[in-house]
């Protein structure tokens, strides 16, 4: 039987697990993730590709700029076992979609492009959703949403329907990840000496 301590300990822990997410970061690296294919077809200039890799040092640079804010936090059993199984979830998934694609796109079945669209944008939908369920974060779905929309323009050769796409839908979600950030560090400020100092 939970005690009303348990009940507030979870209410305390889930706040807290939501609260490494919400500094925007991923949506920062989401947003380059969708810009960087989109500019790439658009221009044709191979250049753009590194956009990809500048994504991730942006995102290191970032937790090392919000972990000064939020400390470290060593979560409970209960949350720790449910993020495991997120973790095993996620991979499972993952796993499942490639050998699809791999099987569809790859040719080893023969199917028509509609085919070939349907399981691009059905494995990135599901891909999401589960990052989505891992990581807690509603806004994944509508991310899978959209990007599974865009990988399915771009297979049926809707250009530029796909790549403007992938740009408008990646500023938004960039734009939103800067904003978030931005109010994450004015919510979360940097402790001051005299509050990290343990023995003042």
């Amino acid at each position: 039987m939970k005690t009303n301590t348990d009940i507030d300990f979870q209410k305390i822990e889930k706040k807290t697990w939501a609260s490494f997410f919400q500094d925007g970061l991923l949506d920062i690296m989401m947003g380059l993730f969708l810009i960087t294919p989109g500019i790439r077809i658009l221009t044709d200039n191979v250049w753009f590709t590194f956009g990809f890799a500048f994504a991730i040092p942006v995102v290191i640079i970032g937790k090392w700029v919000t972990a000064s804010r939020l400390g470290r936090v060593s979560f409970g059993t209960e949350r720790t076992r449910k993020v495991f199984r997120g973790q095993m979830l996620f991979s499972f998934t993952l796993l499942v979609v490639l050998a699809v694609w791999v099987v569809i796109l790859g040719g080893f079945v023969e199917t028509p492009k509609g085919i070939h669209a349907a399981a691009l944008a059905l494995g990135v939908l599901a891909i999401y959703s589960m990052l989505a369920r891992w990581l807690e974060l509603r806004r994944f779905y509508i991310y899978g949403i959209l990007l599974g929309a865009g990988m399915a323009l771009l297979e049926m050769d809707y250009e530029p329907a796909g790549p403007i796409a992938f740009v408008v839908v990646g500023s938004i979600v960039l734009s939103g990840g800067i904003v978030t950030f931005i109010r994450f560090l004015k919510k979360y400020p940097k402790p001051s000496m005299e509050e990290t100092n343990i023995d003042g």
